[in-house]
């Protein structure tokens, strides 16, 4: 499954690309996405960073979002991505991610949240 961030305007010819992300369009996995929202604040806090719920639809603000975007790529303590490492339990294989990947992603959706903004629309998920 996947998460597709993107704005109502975005250009056509964006979403005939199929399963390429681009400045209009994010496209993640559903962990990633998820990861990537956490990473910049939102959910609902359960007890820390990795117990925030996510829901997987609905929009952003896009200067709020362009804001924590920001911000996470500020070189920051606070702001490292040092990734996680692959881990598998018989069957089951968590792939990981690589060090620096959250940080590319939050540029990315930058790139989407400042196209939103500038059409006066909500940068929607799902």
């Amino acid at each position: 499954m996947s998460v597709t961030f993107w704005y109502p305007s975005c250009p056509e010819e964006e979403w005939e690309r199929g399963c390429a992300s681009s400045e209009h369009v994010l496209i993640l996995s559903n962990c990633n996405a998820a990861e990537l929202l956490r990473w910049l604040g939102y959910g609902r806090e359960a007890g820390g960073y990795e117990d925030a719920e996510i829901d997987f639809c609905g929009e952003l603000d896009p200067s709020d979002l362009r804001a924590r975007c920001a911000r996470r790529l500020w070189p920051e303590s606070r702001n490292e991505d040092p990734g996680v490492p692959l881990e598998r339990d018989g069957n089951l294989i968590d792939c990981g991610r690589r060090a620096g990947s959250l940080s590319a992603k939050a540029a990315l959706l930058l790139r989407v949240a400042e196209h939103a903004a500038e059409h006066g629309e909500s940068v929607s998920w799902g």
